[in-house]
């Protein structure tokens, strides 16, 4: 039902939990078949039957009924407005699947705290007036807020034995800023309400609010708001610039990741600095004189490979994506014309067997009462028309999704020369940039080494003029140990590009893999479910001829 008429309030004033009974007894609903033949099962069922039906439809529901636990209200997939108002409600809970509401009345109850309403991002009018909130707090997502009516409640209301302090009090109203659609707010009767500057500063920070308890907010009203608010107001505007812009850098840094993670790029994003900052033994030669000019020059190189690199893998990833929508489009050109082709068989079968056909049978009928001779001939047509024509239209059917499957499977193929095309093409790419970056690493290495000897034979020969860290000098008293310590530096990267190759040429192919054995699975599945509606209409005629045969013509089929 869509409306709010018909309902009445229970009598009993005893507090109860939400059931279907309940909606049961508000909706008027009674059995519908014999209940002195039914049993006590058969006419539960029945009732239940009924208010599931009843409860699909809903879209509007008030229930005034003592109501002390909200619960039972699955099933209202088309609801938008719920009244739940003048009952005994605790506690929000169990409407957290109502995510189609936009109204929600829970006025003249008993709550508590302001909770359970996330879910319900739709929300644009929400009522909790007169009830024994005190604090602001759970609404965060109801960004679509218009209405929010919070009157004759406890917010603002100091800690027992504390007292109030008036700006901590005025400052709890700025949550409400957040609701940037807020067009109507009461705040009347809270202890809040009996600051002095309340309504200043709801109005001052609430831009858009048309209406605060029950008032229209005029230009006045805002003029004053804004002279007392101003510089709180500019400072905040300030900050959510801020926070936004902040936002928005992080959004398009998440979304320039997931770009690079969807084309399997991820691991090279990074990847010089996780080069160096995993190695276990660079920290301990890193602070080697002179190293950091060719650390910035490897730095710089690697970025200007690794940038082109990334651009061409992104443009390969974008290709193949290109070329699956092509695909599913022309399958689904394809298929089209098929079912078209396949509809029009069905419809001229249907055309003449109720058009021709079944004429015929019945003028064979209508004789056969005074010619027994006509009963052999309408089994005749029966036998050697319908029937024949059934097995000639499942012929042609199947031979047309035969047709289908075959074109499916050509297009599959040539959709994987296509894609190997593709990768294949880019493959001299992916090779180039792991060789330049080996190359890279071998010239660090190399330089790094001659840096180590020069700086081993200078701490030897006491000609080192620079200062170094003690750590770095207690590496340099065993030779051996350090240059193998730098080798083992140079073998760390080499293996971390390695495997950063393998590990993109592998997931590239799992890729391709999984985008093909997706298609084929679907094509196995449509293929098989259009065998089996073919084998169900073909089979649905022939039960239809034996049903003929058997009790003659109905007046439905002429």
């Amino acid at each position: 039902m869509s409306g709010l008429g018909g309902f009445q309030q229970l009598k009993d004033t005893t507090p109860v939990v939400l059931d279907p009974g309940i909606l049961g007894k508000l909706w008027g609903i009674a059995p519908t078949i014999d209940v002195t033949k039914a049993t006590q099962n058969e006419i539960a069922r029945n009732l239940s039957e009924q208010i599931a039906e009843r409860i699909h439809k809903t879209t509007s529901l008030q229930i005034n009924a003592n109501v002390k636990i909200i619960d039972n209200l699955w099933g209202f997939d088309k609801l938008t407005e719920l009244k739940l108002d003048n009952n005994c409600v605790e506690k929000i809970e169990n409407i957290d699947h109502l995510v189609t509401l936009t109204s929600l009345d829970l006025s003249f109850n008993a709550i508590e705290t302001l909770e359970g309403l996330a879910p319900l991002t739709n929300l644009t009018d929400l009522n909790v007036s007169s009830n024994k909130i005190s604090k602001l707090e759970g609404l965060e997502t109801l960004s679509k807020l218009e209405i929010l009516m919070l009157g004759h409640n406890n917010i603002g209301a100091p800690a027992s034995g504390a007292e109030v302090d008036p700006k901590a009090q005025i400052r709890e109203l700025k949550y409400l800023r957040q609701f940037r659609e807020l067009q109507m707010l009461t705040l009347e009767a809270n202890p809040v309400a009996e600051n002095l500057d309340c309504e200043k500063y709801v109005i001052s920070h609430c831009e858009s609010l048309m209406y605060y308890n029950f008032r229209l907010v005029d230009d006045n009203m805002r003029k004053l708001a804004a002279e007392r608010f101003n510089d709180d107001v500019v400072l905040i505007r300030a900050e959510e610039a801020e926070a936004e812009a902040a936002a928005a850098s992080a959004a398009a840094s998440q979304a320039k990741l997931d770009e690079l993670k969807a084309a399997n790029l991820l691991g090279f994003h990074g990847l010089f600095e996780a080069m160096f900052h995993e190695d276990p033994d660079f920290p301990k030669w890193s602070t080697m004189p002179g190293l950091d000019a060719p650390l910035d020059k490897y730095r710089e190189s690697f970025a200007a490979m690794t940038g082109p690199f990334k651009a061409a893998m992104l443009a390969m990833h974008a290709q193949i994506q290109e070329q699956v929508a092509t695909f599913y489009a022309e399958m689904a050109s394809a298929r089209e014309a098929v079912e078209a082709e396949a509809i029009d068989d069905i419809a001229a079968f249907d055309e003449w067997r109720r058009g021709a056909l079944y004429p015929n049978l019945n003028a064979l009928l209508q004789q056969a009462a005074s010619n027994e001779s006509m009963v052999d001939l309408f089994d005749d047509e029966l036998e050697h028309k319908l029937l024949p024509a059934i097995q000639a239209l499942e012929d042609k059917l199947m031979e047309m999704e035969i047709f289908q499957v075959e074109q499916f499977d050509d297009a599959v193929v040539k959709f994987e020369r296509v894609i190997n095309d593709i990768t294949s093409n880019y493959s001299s790419d992916v090779i180039s940039y792991v060789i330049a970056l080996r190359d890279m690493e071998t010239e660090f290495s190399s330089m790094s080494l001659k840096l180590g000897e020069l700086l081993l034979e200078q701490f030897h020969d006491g000609s080192l003029e620079d200062d170094i860290p003690q750590s770095l000098g207690l590496l340099l008293n065993d030779k051996e140990a350090f240059v193998n310590m730098i080798s083992a530096s140079h073998d760390f990267r080499l293996d971390k590009i390695n495997a950063k190759d393998d590990e993109f040429t592998l997931r590239n192919q799992q890729d391709v893999d999984a985008i093909l054995d997706k298609i084929r699975h679907e094509l196995r599945v449509r293929n098989r479910n259009r065998v089996q509606e073919i084998a169900q209409l073909t089979d649905q005629y022939r039960a239809e001829k034996v049903k003929i045969a058997r009790d003659g013509l109905p007046q439905s089929m002429l």
